[in-house]
């Protein structure tokens, strides 16, 4: 099962890198070729519906890379903070 949904992926990659070369060539002032574009994305977007690949998350990230560290400060220490607390208690009391 895994080897089909990969290889549905790699399908899904050759078919937006098509369509991306059809944009890059595509003339904008052509109102064949935007005619075309758009049915090309229209489809390409319901290829990507009904293999379920259009909502996939994106994996470009390494998620086990820890941030830097950074120095937090207390809520308190926010002035804006405190004047929405000081209006909060005077207001909602």
């Amino acid at each position: 099962m895994a080897e089909e949904r990969e290889g549905a992926e790699k399908v899904e990659e050759d078919i937006d890198k098509l369509l991306e070369a059809f944009e890059k060539k595509a003339d904008k002032d052509d109102p064949l070729h935007r005619k075309l574009l758009e049915d090309m994305r229209a489809h390409t977007r319901a290829l990507h519906k009904a293999r379920g690949t259009w909502d996939k998350p994106s994996t470009w990230r390494s998620w086990n890379t820890p941030a830097q560290e950074q120095e937090v400060r207390r809520p308190l220490d926010n002035a804006s903070y405190r004047e929405y607390l000081k209006y909060k208690g005077e207001h909602h009391e």
